[in-house]
């Protein structure tokens, strides 16, 4: 997922305000159900309004890891993309146009199905 190449593209500072992001919509059951249960460590360990990911965090988590986190954000939250654009439009990314063919595949997925195999 695309994800996981904008997160592999960005600096550590980045990668933890996106792992945040992606962590906040989901509960402690479908944390745990992701990696192994890496982020619901990450929640268990942390205060949230100081910041979870440390650097060291940013550093050993693989983009596989956070692609599938993203995976599980949108099954549970579609809406999350919002949040996400704020950080991923942040200029210090280096992979600006991955982040940008990700906000576009992102929002086609959003969009419901309709026409003629969506009614029947």
């Amino acid at each position: 997922m695309l994800v996981g190449e904008v997160y592999a593209s960005s600096p550590p500072a980045v990668r933890g305000r996106l792992i945040e992001m992606l962590m906040r919509p989901l509960s402690l059951l479908c944390l745990s159900a992701v990696s192994g249960g890496l982020f619901a460590a990450i929640r268990l360990r942390g205060d949230w309004r100081s910041g979870l990911v440390t650097a060291e965090d940013a550093q050993a988590i693989q983009p596989p890891d956070v692609a599938a986190l993203a995976d599980m954000v949108m099954q549970v939250d579609a809406d999350w993309l919002d949040g996400l654009q704020a950080v991923l439009s942040n200029p210090s990314i280096a992979g600006v146009a991955a982040a940008a063919v990700l906000l576009a595949v992102l929002a086609t997925r959003r969009k419901p199905n309709v026409g003629p195999e969506a009614s029947g």
